[in-house]
């Protein structure tokens, strides 16, 4: 098997299980030998040593058995690292950018999404850079893993095989919501996969939260109840909150203008007890996007009242 036709997954495990059955086939061989020995040989039956004087068939096998062993490993860890680097040229690449706390995922057409959509036994190209600090994108089901350094480009491909969701992960600690700076790959049918494509379309798929994670909130509000870097924003909607800001500290209503203000200009009402870290969306984010995000921010406190 050539290196040009293993995908990420088999050249990976193939390698791993040589070394992992070459290293089982010795531990078993040599706690044999060790048991074997200790019982035939031991003191009670043998209590003079034997001159043993050198064997050269012996020592030829020693060293000629285990070098054709290692350099086995070695061939296939380098067809596997070939592998790895070597995309097949109908991959379609994906621009990869991580930043605190997300991951967002541009397609060849200019779309963009927080959830990483691909087509079943269609390879993927995948450009990872980061808009801020260290970090490293991890895809355990594709067993790839590639950092996000600032100011350059990795890259890294896989060919996904079966239709489902897997986790993408963040494995570089990069602040405190690096534990957050989740997402996930979706594996869609062709005809699916060019729904999304085309019209950004996915059945199932929940818009808001697709948001929600593209834009890196949930970095600093993680979802379920609980606060993070950022306030909890499950029963924020409609409460009375204390906020600071250039006029010193108030109490506001968090209605919809007000979360429209903490998207578009987060550092000028800041909420009592957090740190003025958010960026700022204003410009970065469409009027569209903006609603469909409010409206899951609202949504929130229905969904934890229902639980």
């Amino acid at each position: 098997m050539t290196s040009e036709i293993l995908d990420t997954v088999q050249a990976v495990d193939r390698t791993l299980l040589l070394t992992f059955g070459v290293s089982i086939f010795f531990f078993l061989l040599i706690t044999a030998l060790l048991v074997l020995f200790v019982v035939r040989y031991r003191a009670a039956r043998h209590p003079q040593a034997a001159d043993i004087r050198g064997n050269n068939l012996l020592e030829a096998a020693w060293i000629v058995l285990p070098t054709l062993v290692v350099l086995a490993m070695f061939l296939s860890g380098w067809q596997s690292y070939l592998a790895l680097q070597r995309a097949p040229g109908n991959a379609m690449e994906v621009r990869v950018a991580a930043r605190k706390w997300s991951w967002s995922f541009t397609y060849p057409n200019g779309r963009t999404s927080g959830v990483l959509y691909v087509e079943q036994n269609r390879p993927v190209r995948l450009a990872i850079g980061s808009e801020d600090v260290l970090h490293s994108f991890f895809a355990p089901a594709f067993r790839i893993k590639r950092d996000a350094v600032p100011g350059m480009t990795t890259y890294a491909w896989f060919r996904p095989s079966v239709i489902g969701e897997f986790d993408v992960l963040c494995t570089e600690y990069c602040g405190s919501g690096h534990s957050a700076m989740v997402s996930r790959i979706v594996v869609l049918g062709e005809e699916e996969f060019r729904r999304f494509y085309e019209k950004g379309e996915v059945e199932g798929s929940d818009r808001g939260l697709e948001l929600f994670t593209r834009h890196g909130c949930v970095g600093c509000h993680p979802l379920g109840g609980v606060s993070g870097v950022g306030p909890d924003l499950a029963t924020v909607f409609g409460k009375t909150i204390e906020v600071e800001s250039a006029a010193g500290r108030r109490k506001v209503t968090a209605d919809e203008d007000y979360l429209r203000r903490s998207i578009l200009q987060p550092g000028a009402e800041v909420v009592v007890g957090y740190a003025a870290i958010m960026p700022a969306y204003e410009g970065r984010m469409d009027e569209s996007e903006l609603g469909e995000l409010v409206d899951f921010v609202k949504n929130l406190q229905k969904k934890e009242s229902e639980q």
